[in-house]
């Protein structure tokens, strides 16, 4: 899957914070505005929690508490669990899954980089699969190609490599498609 710092690359960071003071009604008019389903908790430059829609439902909502009056700080999630930008993607969807979570403050060195959701992770290993296939299918195109053109060495040499892509080496092709 790579690490987080390879996703963090192709695209701006989407970290909408919040601070413990603000009132629930804030906090949930900046991610419908923003279209996100969670938002760090920042007091002092530092993380100390996460507000997401669960918390909206499970604290707010179903206690018949006020979102006007409620500080955020009430009734976010403290202490989230992190990832670093050197963690596997994989790790950070394992962690996710292991508390029931779909968002992951990125922090590195202590401070808050961005925000990723089980749907950033997953839609990411989907583009590389993609990728992966498309490279797949060209050399096989190649392969036959050439086969039809009398050129059988070179068609081989296509389909062989189409196979070793199927086997695992397609993160051996990207990293020397990029040299």
């Amino acid at each position: 899957m790579g690490l987080i710092a390879q996703l963090l690359e192709r695209r701006s960071p989407v970290v909408h914070i919040v601070s413990p003071h603000q009132t629930v009604a804030d906090a949930v008019a900046i991610m419908a505005t923003r279209k996100v389903g969670a938002v760090p908790v920042v007091e002092d430059g530092h993380l100390v929690g996460i507000f997401s829609e669960r918390d909206v439902i499970r604290r707010v909502v179903w206690l018949n508490r006020s979102p006007d009056k409620t500080q955020g700080g009430e009734v976010m999630t403290p202490g989230p669990l992190t990832a670093s930008p050197s963690d596997e993607r994989a790790l950070a969807v394992r962690k996710m899954v292991s508390i029931g979570c779909r968002h992951l403050p990125v922090v590195l060195h202590g401070a808050l980089v961005d925000m990723l959701s089980i749907r950033d992770l997953l839609f990411g290993e989907l583009e590389e699969r993609a990728a992966d296939v498309a490279l797949k299918v060209i050399h096989l195109a190649l392969g036959q190609a050439l086969r039809r053109l009398g050129r059988a060495e070179e068609a081989a040499v296509h389909v062989a490599e189409a196979q070793r892509l199927s086997a695992g080496g397609a993160e051996t092709e990207r990293e020397q498609m990029a040299r």
